[in-house]
């Protein structure tokens, strides 16, 4: 999308994925948006390998200005606070554990996965919003309003899907918001 819109943005993947690549960047080229997905804790997030590529113990300065949204379990107790208390304008994240059902065939490329988009579409909504220029705040309310709308179809369905509507309402009722 951001290629669509004609927004530089960098793509960090697999291997790249370490902390000094990662930190490197937002140091060297200042965005406005970072958006991480990975795995998560209290107070990190991890990329390739599990290693971690952003803890509340990093120089968080370097988030001054920005609006970050990191989907992955656990960052926002003890990370989101921590970069909105450093200077970023806001954070967007999950107090618990972000899950996801998932198709075990499309266990490495979830993207393609009908099953996971029941979770992942909504929350992408939170990045595509930033994206396009929305408020920390009001991309969060698009990731709630679009999970409302998606929970309020699987619960009036009997189709197979509606089994996953908790996962949904998990996800979405930890998600935070801190500006």
């Amino acid at each position: 999308m951001a290629t669509s819109k004609s927004i530089a943005f960098i793509d960090i993947k697999k291997e790249k994925v370490i902390k000094k690549s990662v930190l490197s960047y937002i140091k060297k080229k200042a965005p406005d948006v970072v958006i991480l997905n990975g795995h998560g804790s209290d107070n990190s997030v991890t990329g390739d390998g599990s290693k971690e590529i952003l803890s509340v113990s990093d120089d968080l300065s370097i988030f001054e200005g920005k609006k970050i949204y990191v989907r992955s379990c656990d960052s926002g107790k003890l990370l989101g606070p921590a970069l909105v208390k450093n200077g970023a304008v806001g954070f967007i994240g999950y107090q618990e554990s972000f899950v996801f059902p998932f198709q075990p065939e499309s266990i490495h490329d979830p993207i393609t996965d009908d099953i996971a988009a029941i979770c992942l579409l909504p929350s992408n909504q939170i990045a595509e919003a930033l994206i396009k220029g929305a408020s920390v705040r009001e991309a969060h309310e698009k990731g709630i309003k679009v999970s409302q709308e998606k929970l309020e179809k699987l619960q009036t369905s009997s189709s197979y899907d509606s089994r996953f509507a908790p996962f949904l309402f998990w996800n979405m009722t930890n998600q935070v918001c801190y500006e």
